[in-house]
Parts: structure tokens; C-alpha cells; sequence
């Protein structure tokens, strides 16, 4: 439903198809102009018989996202996510984060939240790497994982899956007056 006459857009996001131009420009810019400075990322992925529900993924990212702020919560903690399709219609998130987990504690928090008793899934159903990029690096490397626009479409009888990116946490970009001092117009 769109209300542009009285100054605010509500989007009805059952309809949600994949990930828009429009909403790839955003995350693009937020990722360029962002001060918050991502240190590693996260990739979750499910196991076979888990992940195929909408509804169900997103409260595991958003506990699994809550988890990782209670333990090293500070005023500059930050995760940046988005979610993907695997070719066998699974989500799979990526999480850009401002601190670094260790590998084991991110598997047996991500084994706990799913539940799926399979051990082979703790083993391999994370992955967690340094990112010692700055905020040009990050943008590109980031946009390669974005133009996946295979991954980007809903399976088609998928359900609900609502927003495909988000931010949690610190977020204050840089303002535009930083780019006109700097000569980065």
C-alpha cells in the first residue's frame, strides 16, 4: 500500500520478490557512507529439512543477532545482515559484524538456535572470517555477494520472507558534508 500524499510509504511485505534495484542502491550507499566499522563476516547456513520457512529463519537470525549483542556489546556494536537463497531453496544469511566470535562459539550458538541435532551441521553450518577492509573495500566486496541476483529471488511457493537486509546496532553514516571537505564530491 503506498500513501505518498500524506508523506509515508507503508510496503505490504508478503509481496516481497526478491531484492529490489531500489533496495540494492540503499544497502549499497549504507554500506559506502556507514562510520560503523565491520571487522569479520558471519555466514549462517541450514541444514537439509531446516531454513525452508520464512517466518522461522528470521526469528533464528534475529536470536542469533541478539546472542551475538549480548556478548560483546559496546555503543559502536553493529551487525549488518542480508539473506539468500541456495539453489535448493534454503535461506542462508551473511552478517557483517563490528567484533569478532570465535568459529566454535558461532557454530554451537547457531547448532542451539536451529535445533537440528545433526552434527555435521555444527560443524559446517557457519563460517566466520577477518575482513581488513575499509569502507570502499567493503562496499565492492560486499556488492559482489549483492549481484548474486540468482540467490536474491524467492523460490516460488517459499511463503513469507520479508525484508532481504538489514541493520542492527550502530549506524550513523557519514554525513554528506564529509565527502564536500574531503574533495570526495
Amino acid at each position: 500500500m503506498n500513501y505518498r500524499g500524506m508523506g509515508f510509504m507503508l510496503h505490504d511485505r508478503t509481496n516481497v520478490q526478491g531484492l529490489s534495484e531500489s533496495s540494492a542502491y540503499r544497502m549499497r550507499r549504507y554500506l559506502r557512507e556507514t562510520k560503523c566499522e565491520y571487522r569479520s563476516m558471519c555466514t549462517l547456513t541450514y541444514p537439509d529439512g531446516f531454513g525452508l520457512d520464512g517466518k522461522r529463519a528470521k526469528n533464528d537470525g534475529r536470536r542469533f543477532i541478539q546472542e551475538l549483542r549480548r556478548k560483546n556489546y559496546d555503543e559502536f556494536w553493529g551487525c549488518f545482515w542480508f539473506l539468500e537463497f541456495q539453489r535448493n531453496g534454503r535461506i542462508h544469511f551473511h552478517l557483517l559484524l563490528t567484533h569478532y566470535y570465535p568459529k566454535e562459539w558461532i557454530a554451537n550458538l547457531w547448532f542451539r538456535i536451529v535445533g537440528s541435532g545433526i552434527e555435521s551441521h555444527r560443524k559446517a553450518g557457519t563460517r566466520i572470517e577477518s575482513l581488513k577492509l575499509g569502507r570502499d573495500g567493503l562496499s565492492s566486496y560486499v556488492s559482489k555477494y549483492c549481484s548474486k541476483l540468482d540467490q536474491k529471488l524467492i523460490p516460488p511457493g517459499f511463503g513469507w520472507v520479508g525484508r532481504l537486509w538489514g541493520i542492527q546496532g550502530y549506524r550513523q553514516l557519514v554525513s554528506a558534508a564529509t565527502f564536500i571537505e574531503k574533495g570526495l564530491e
